[in-house]
């Protein structure tokens, strides 16, 4: 029991290493990942901080242009005088949301993919990809409909309590301020509890074969039964997310620094031959070490979430505070 947290993290990366096929899922699959929502919460609190409604912060997004681009009133417009800039509109609306629902779908395909991936090759028995995939095609719908679900439910509590916030921050008073400190505490803990019931559930899922509410509700029993086990795993793998992230930002200037130091060369020199194409050469080096680092860490990650379900589904798993209160009872006992 005392290793419980190594042996996962063990089991996790031997499955990483090993089958470095599996980060092509991750690379896919990292584009479910939550830090740009969490961002926008963060933003939308901050407004209120200095006194403006969430219509305020609404209101930003709009000014951006993000919502005239999509304006049927200048599509109808565009198509009654000109019919060019019409068609070209519509069809750049029309590559976007292909690529965005291609992006998507690759996304929870993937993540499924890792989930019955990561169990199965930790378990030694054999996969592969097209297998992988297809089983990823298979359960598409019911994912897809649980993240949706989950991306709903917390949206709408975003936007109720910040609602319920900008009608009384405006105050410069402590309450006011004390309501701001304990709205964003309540949003981060539902967000926390929602990250883990869509873990859970989506292994459900895949794993157990279960319907969408069905695996809600059991992804809640084992969250609710193991809390702070993840919540201590959770805080593991945050820690191992900043170290990664160190380990690749070194890596990048370890392999890019001579390039830019050819650059700096060349503008210094007034060299202007093959400048640019030099600039594209450390932007496509750039992107693709964010893209190794990021697939593997993500491949990483939901092997640890896939295999860390599974014991507790098995009832294998232990919190190490638990643990440590254990250990002291008993030596408590011992004593006496």
């Amino acid at each position: 029991m005392e290793k419980f947290y190594r042996q996962i993290l063990f089991r996790s990366w031997r499955v990483t290493w090993r089958f470095r096929w599996l980060w092509l899922f991750g690379f896919f699959a990292t584009f479910l990942g939550n830090a740009s929502f969490y961002e926008a919460i963060i933003r939308s609190f901050n407004d209120m901080s200095e006194g403006r409604s969430i219509y305020y912060t609404l209101r930003q997004y709009a000014n951006t242009g993000i919502f005239s681009t999509f304006s049927w009133t200048k599509l109808i417009d565009l198509w009654q005088t000109d019919t060019v800039s019409f068609s070209l509109s519509l069809f750049t609306i029309l590559f976007v949301m292909l690529v965005a629902s291609l992006i998507i779908i690759l996304a929870i395909v993937s993540q499924i993919s890792l989930i019955k991936s990561a169990i199965t090759l930790d378990q030694n028995k054999k996969i592969s990809f097209k297998q992988a995939f297809s089983l990823g095609i298979h359960k598409f719908w019911p994912v897809l409909g649980l993240n949706i679900i989950t991306r709903v439910v917390m949206t709408g509590f975003v936007i109720f309590i910040a609602f319920l916030v900008s009608l009384y921050i405006a105050q410069t008073s402590w309450i006011a301020y004390a309501l701001y400190i304990v709205s964003f505490l309540v949003l981060l803990l539902l967000g926390i509890i929602i990250y883990f019931l869509t873990i859970y559930a989506s292994a459900f899922i895949v794993l157990r074969d279960k319907g969408i509410f069905v695996s809600i509700r059991y992804a809640w029993y084992i969250f609710k039964q193991n809390m702070l086990l993840n919540i201590e795993m959770g805080f593991i793998l945050f820690l191992l997310n900043i170290l990664i992230g160190l380990l690749a930002i070194v890596f990048a200037v370890f392999v890019l620094s001579p390039f830019i130091l050819l650059y700096l060369m060349m503008v210094l020199m007034s060299l202007s031959g093959g400048l640019g194409l030099l600039v594209v050469l450390i932007v496509i080096l750039a992107l693709a070490i964010i893209a190794v680092f990021g697939s593997g860490y993500t491949t990483f990650q939901v092997t640890v979430w896939s295999i860390l379900f599974e014991e507790l589904a098995l009832k294998r798993g232990k919190s190490k505070m638990r643990r440590i209160v254990d250990q002291i009872k008993h030596r408590v006992k011992k004593k006496k």
